[in-house]
């Protein structure tokens, strides 16, 4: 229900709060096609999260790895567009923050 959710500026996603907020506050629209049809994602999820890098032929297991999109630490979160289906956020990521962000967590510098 809409009218139970409020926005966290940081990480631009929409989770239930104490407070509700009525709708046409958020002023929020898609970085690609400008709609207002977006859907907030977040998740506490521990350490039990799979992800898997296909490029670099890696997988990991355990926290959300941060800087990639999709959250960090215990906490998947992302927002959506439901009319393009863009995830929000500043794109594209690079390789080379991509193997720092795995290096930082315990990586070869390759990525393996």
């Amino acid at each position: 229900m809409v009218d139970q959710l409020t926005v966290n500026q940081t990480m631009g996603v929409r989770f239930p709060s104490d407070t509700p907020i009525k709708k046409g506050v958020y002023n929020m629209s898609c970085d690609k096609c400008k709609s207002d049809r977006l859907i907030g994602i977040y998740a506490k999820s521990s350490d039990r999260n799979v992800m898997w890098i296909g490029h670099f032929n890696y997988e990991h297991d355990g926290y959300v790895l941060p800087g990639l999109g999709i959250g960090g630490e215990d906490d998947v979160s992302f927002t959506y567009c439901l009319d393009c289906g863009k995830i929000q956020g500043t794109f594209p990521i690079s390789d080379d923050t991509v193997r720092d962000t795995l290096c930082k967590n315990g990586c070869k510098r390759d990525g393996n």
